[in-house]
């Protein structure tokens, strides 16, 4: 699969020319790439910290370890395999039981996928209305019904109903109900952690695509929530290759950007995210080491 990946991209683009649009990255873009995925892995930890912090509570740091190694695996494994890292670690680390924390990885996922969904309708629905296609308050909408949305999703609401129901439905309400927040207000805290993971990363994913491409900021905009919605998918290449590219590639072309660069631009954007994960992964590794020697050493 590396081997078709490689030809693949030699063939379309052209290695000299992910090169060369590697070289053409800022400083400064790389800086804000490398910052805005360190705040990113920082408030996913803050995510699952606070999610699970009756268990957690006073060990944020091996919760880091946690999350990195778990991208790590999510980014690598295909067809999302990577994700059933997490109640693993979880049980070894902290000794949870996988099914709750599958339940509230589920939760996180759903989260993920409302906020970039609605990210998009947005980006649409301003595209549409700046062209005389609509009012922009309209397109309001669904960004001003995500949290009402989520907390109709809250654990409280669903073991109400749960108690009004019976047999296998009542059952199924309360399994549901294991893997959403406890309260509204944890509910809210969820999708405010959540949204703020997904700014920082797309703002330094749209601003490493504006210095290897040149276009407008929505082809930029569109072209990074795209390439990130094809990293939620179960996609069946290792590390998403192929994949992650055609979907960047399809999203940038109807904005006049050129095929070819569009690829270009996209394997090195794909690659450096790879490469963070990775980084990460060695980070995590770092932490265990410390967090593993005896207190006489440190």
């Amino acid at each position: 699969m590396l081997a078709l990946f490689i030809g693949a991209v030699e063939w379309l683009a052209g290695w000299s020319g992910v090169l060369a649009a590697l070289r053409r990255l800022s400083p400064g873009a790389f800086a804000a790439l490398l910052s805005g995925l360190i705040v990113s892995y920082l408030l996913r930890g803050a995510r699952l910290y606070f999610y699970f912090h009756d268990e957690l509570a006073g060990r944020f740091w091996p919760t880091l370890r946690l999350t990195l190694i778990h991208n790590a695996m999510v980014n690598l494994l295909p067809l999302r395999a990577g994700e059933f890292s997490f109640p693993v670690l979880a049980k070894q680390e902290f000794g949870m039981p996988p099914a709750r924390t599958l339940s509230a990885l589920v939760w996180f996922r759903l989260l993920d996928m409302l906020l970039l969904a609605t990210i998009a309708v947005l980006m649409a629905g301003t595209e549409l209305a700046d062209s005389g296609g609509g009012a922009i308050a309209m397109w309001l909408l669904p960004a001003a019904g995500l949290p009402l949305l989520v907390l109709a999703m809250s654990r409280e609401r669903l073991v109400r109903l749960s108690g009004r129901l019976s047999g296998r439905m009542a059952t199924l309400t309360m399994q549901i109900a294991d893997g959403l927040p406890a309260s509204h207000g944890a509910a809210l805290r969820d999708l405010a952690i959540t949204s703020a993971n997904w700014a920082a990363k797309l703002a330094a994913l749209a601003a490493t695509f504006i210095s290897l491409v040149t276009a407008s900021s929505w082809a930029i905009g569109v072209a990074a929530v795209a390439g990130e919605v094809s990293g939620i998918l179960p996609v069946p290449t290792p590390a998403g290759m192929g994949a992650y590219e055609a979907v960047v590639v399809a999203a940038a072309l109807p904005f006049g950007v050129p095929a070819t660069t569009a690829l270009q631009a996209a394997v090195t954007l794909h690659l450096l995210i790879v490469a963070s994960a990775m980084a990460g992964f060695a980070v995590a590794t770092f932490l265990r080491r410390n967090a593993d020697r005896p207190a006489h050493e440190s």
